[in-house]
């Protein structure tokens, strides 16, 4: 199986606060491989509404989805 990586500081910055970030991101998700990793290494915060809209997407994705640093 093919796993394609997103390191997320390098797509947004290392505050992630916005929804629409979020969704962009799964946008993302699902143009690539069945099994993602998302890199959150150098992360230094996320909102409730990031995180919200990420969990959401993720629970209702068909790909796999693991999480990193």
């Amino acid at each position: 199986m093919n796993t394609s990586k997103i390191s997320l500081v390098s797509l947004f910055s290392e505050n992630l606060a916005l929804r629409d970030s979020a969704r962009e991101l799964f946008e993302m998700i699902e143009s690539k491989s069945e099994k993602v990793t998302i890199d959150f290494k150098e992360i230094r915060s996320l909102s409730r509404s990031f995180a919200h809209e990420y969990l959401t997407r993720k629970r209702i994705s068909s790909k796999h989805i693991e999480e990193i640093s």
